[in-house]
């Protein structure tokens, strides 16, 4: 497949994956504008301009951590035996974990410690 990055394969994968998770956002934010949803009307979506993102209107969306979690995961242990261990065990590493704890929730989330522990 075309790509502006022809030697540059993890610039590849991660482009693919983001025109992924735009096309993601995209199909959730027009869902939740069908349900008429609160938060969509209060203006918590994406202006159809915020990203430059060429290409997303043509991919599948993401629709299980898996499919998001697997090429990470590929790129992670392809880094770490090319012996860029820095790179990979970076923010990619953070991605990674918290990718399998939070799975793909586009929630906020808001934790606090309990009042009495001040």
């Amino acid at each position: 497949k075309e790509s502006p990055h022809k030697r540059e394969l993890y610039r590849r994968v991660i482009g693919h994956l983001i025109q992924r998770l735009v096309k993601t956002a995209r199909e959730y934010e027009a869902e939740l504008t069908r349900m008429k949803v609160s938060a969509v009307s209060s203006g918590n979506v994406l202006p159809e301009n915020s990203f430059v993102v060429e290409g997303w209107q043509n991919v599948e969306p993401l629709y299980d951590v898996e499919e998001l979690m697997q090429p990470l995961k590929v790129v992670h242990d392809s880094l770490v035996q090319s012996g860029f261990d820095l790179v990979a065990n970076g923010l990619l590493v953070d991605i990674i974990r918290r990718l399998a704890v939070f799975g793909m929730s586009l929630v906020r989330l808001d934790i606090r410690e309990e009042s009495t522990r001040h």
